[in-house]
């Protein structure tokens, strides 16, 4: 499907004078002129999420003209920047891929600790936001979720007014009902 983007007519001023390419800004990326907005980010509001030129000039503080120009450098460019959103992309999955996320490796290391000879004691090191990350990223085994099950009293009783502790509580509460169906 192809969307008819707004081309500049002689009452408009032309792409060149609200796009510049800039080393070191946008990783020189096209972008509109004075601003950190690219080209490609006004191109993906307008053709992928479907957004109106006068909807995108508001969201980004940017003039019609100004919005106007992106995307008729999108248009006169289109085969370039697309190409280099697929190149970002495949970076991205590839690098992504490569490393484990900080969820993973935080949780490699929680785990480690509480299969060690003394975890409550690790246990009590870590704050309630923490420790509720960790078994909501699902990454928690059953057997851990039951120290942290046994540790919550010492913590109620530590801090009874912290917020995340009252939504640890709850979450393990929840979670509990959740298995005995």
């Amino acid at each position: 499907m192809s969307i008819d983007i707004p081309q500049a007519d002689s009452r408009t001023p032309s792409s060149s004078d609200h796009i510049v390419c800039t080393p070191g800004t946008l990783g020189g990326k096209p972008r509109v002129a004075g601003r950190r907005i690219s080209v490609e980010c006004i191109a993906v509001s307008y053709e992928d999420e479907g957004k109106t030129a006068k909807q995108i000039a508001a969201e980004y503080d940017l003039t019609l003209e100004q919005v106007d120009a992106a995307l008729a450098y999108y248009n006169d460019h289109r085969d370039e920047i697309r190409a280099r959103q697929r190149e970002g992309a495949a970076f991205a999955e590839k690098v992504g891929s490569a490393q484990p996320s900080l969820m993973q490796s935080a949780a490699a290391k929680i785990r480690a600790k509480l299969g060690a000879s003394d975890p409550s004691s690790f246990l009590a090191t870590l704050s309630s936001g923490s420790i509720l990350a960790y078994l909501q990223s699902d990454l928690c085994p059953a057997e851990q979720r039951e120290l942290i099950r046994a540790d919550l009293p010492r913590r109620l009783a530590a801090n009874p007014i912290d917020p995340d502790t009252f939504e640890l509580q709850i979450w393990l509460g929840l979670n509990a009902l959740e298995g005995q169906s």
